[in-house]
């Protein structure tokens, strides 16, 4: 039911872009998360091996990529929604005489949000707004387990998915090289309440008796590049 309200409110945001000045921007930038849950996991399935791992990657920022649009309501207020995805990942190795293992964490996450932004200040160049955003996301996880031990191989493959709850706040400026584009940065703090990982069959991941989840709650940063379609000009 919350996916039907979200994607109604959305074609009710689309309907107007017919009488209202919109903006559509592509971004990229980073996405910070800790993604505890996912190093406790690591943990948990190298724990029989008394060694030291290395880990080569423990779940850095990465890229994030989207889309957004949003249509004046009034002169200090618009609203419209952002798609985006972004992933991240993490590794731990340990090889010797004896053998070698390896574990792979891959994560990566679609969002949909409705959002709204309060100008705070502008001018003929640029504009600053705050804005606030909520909606749903969809997490992925694929891990992939090797252990060869003398002779003896051994591999493990699975995958997991959630929804996830999304809410950002933060401040977006634009500035307008003409009438028409503009270049934007954002910069966001994202709140994730994440639902529980579960694979094909309906099953959940465990962490330590815990139901483990993705969480990507952390800072956001973008810089994008946008036009600016005023209709009200274009009718004058």
């Amino acid at each position: 039911m919350r996916y039907l309200i979200l994607f109604s409110s959305l074609l009710q945001v689309l309907c107007l872009h017919k009488v209202l000045a919109q903006d559509l921007t592509l971004h990229t930038g980073v996405s910070f998360v800790s993604m505890s849950d996912m190093k406790s996991l690591r943990q948990q399935k190298l724990s029989d091996f008394n060694v030291d791992f290395k880990v080569t990657d423990d779940f850095p920022a990465y890229w994030q990529h989207g889309f957004s649009a949003t249509w004046l309501i009034n002169p200090k207020f618009r609203t419209g929604f952002q798609l985006y995805t972004t992933s991240t990942g993490g590794r731990a190795t340990y090889a010797d005489y004896s053998g070698k293992v390896v574990f792979d964490q891959s994560l990566k996450f679609v969002g949909l949000l409705l959002q709204g932004e309060y100008v705070l200040t502008k001018d003929r160049r640029y504009e600053i707004a705050g804005y606030t955003a909520v909606g749903q996301g969809v997490s992925w996880l694929e891990t992939y387990y090797f252990e060869m031990i003398a002779e003896n191989v051994k591999q493990e493959r699975e995958s997991y998915r959630s929804g996830n709850r999304v809410g950002e706040l933060g401040f977006v400026a634009k500035y307008f090289l003409n009438d028409l584009l503009f270049i934007s940065t954002r910069c966001g703090f994202q709140l994730n309440i994440p639902g529980k990982l579960i694979d094909s069959n309906g099953n959940s991941l465990y962490v330590y008796s815990n139901e483990a989840t993705a969480n990507w709650t952390g800072l956001k940063i973008n810089a994008g590049v946008g036009i600016r379609l005023d209709n009200k000009k274009k009718g004058s």
